[in-house]
């Protein structure tokens, strides 16, 4: 980002920049004013804040609360709500916010993500019907960002959206201001909507009960096999490679690598209740073997 204003600024434009709180409105008056006394307009919006980092970005819903959802709603709920008030002020022409697929799909742990999303849906829906200015709600899939995934040693899973591609696909949005949402992803949305209404108990009872699937050779993946050191281990690397139909699966393994989604991950947590009478709280950000692994020897010594 701060890349592309620094040759936007080489380029002969001008670049004003500010920090501030979106849900704070007198720090957002003081950026509408100073934009509106320097250049005399102020043409457009892009609300992209989130809050992504904080606990309420993955949270089951037993254990959500109030605060929870406030770290949600300050940013996507309150920013807009601001965002809206002065733009009538400051007669903006359009208004951009950016939501998450969550909104449709739901996912592990974004019971507030999610219903914060919807909001911002909805509420575009509402500000065009107003007709002060065009509004759109742009819905997008995951995305990639080495920086911050390769910190967590995560890697890319097909669908996610890279920065080469949100570029391409912002230039094709410029003329898009004919209708409230558009849901960019590189899934077929329709059919993970069919999954998730209709493919759980079937993958379900399938993994459990059809005992002629096809066992394949470990594929290559990041990961070096690392065989079980405990009983415990040994007992979820075989309903993995059971769950999968993969030979060899070691303890350092991803779930993702692997072939899973948040979809199977529901499915082979209920697995592992059904077999082993253990309940394991599943998030969106604990894939990782050791989290189940660990999650079993808290709750049980087999």
């Amino acid at each position: 980002m701060i890349y592309n204003l620094t040759e936007l600024e080489k380029k002969g434009g001008e670049v004003s920049y500010f920090s501030a709180d979106v849900s704070d409105k007198d720090a957002m008056e003081e950026v509408f004013e100073y934009t509106f006394s320097k250049y005399g307009k102020l043409d457009g919006i892009i609300h992209a804040a989130a809050a992504t980092k904080d606990k309420s970005i993955s949270v089951t819903l037993n254990e959500t609360s109030i605060a929870e959802l406030q770290e949600q709603f300050e940013v996507k709920v309150k920013g807009a709500l601001i965002v809206s008030e002065l733009v009538k002020k400051y007669k903006t022409k359009f208004v951009m916010l950016t939501s998450s697929t969550s909104s449709v799909l739901g996912g592990l742990g974004f019971g507030c993500y999610a219903a914060s999303n919807v909001f911002v849906n909805s509420f575009v829906q509402e500000m065009n019907r107003e007709g002060a200015a065009e509004w759109i709600s742009l819905i997008w899939d995951g995305w990639y960002f080495p920086e911050y995934s390769d910190s967590m040693n995560e890697t890319p899973r097909e669908s996610t959206i890279k920065s080469e591609d949100g570029e391409k696909i912002l230039a094709e949005l410029n003329n898009a201001y004919e209708t409230d949402q558009i849901i960019i992803s590189k899934r077929n949305i329709n059919k993970e909507i069919e999954k998730w209404l209709g493919g759980f108990q079937q993958q379900e009872n399938k993994q459990e009960v059809d005992k002629t699937i096809n066992i394949k050779e470990r594929p290559f993946l990041v990961t070096s096999y690392k065989k079980p050191e405990t009983d415990i281990q040994a007992k979820l690397c075989k309903i993995w490679e059971d769950f999968f139909g993969i030979d060899i699966i070691g303890i350092e393994d991803h779930f993702y690598e692997l072939g899973g989604d948040s979809l199977k991950a529901t499915s082979i947590v209920s697995i592992i209740h059904k077999r082993l009478g253990i309940r394991i709280p599943l998030t969106a950000d604990n894939y990782r073997f050791e989290f189940f692994f660990g999650e079993i020897s808290k709750r049980r010594i087999l």
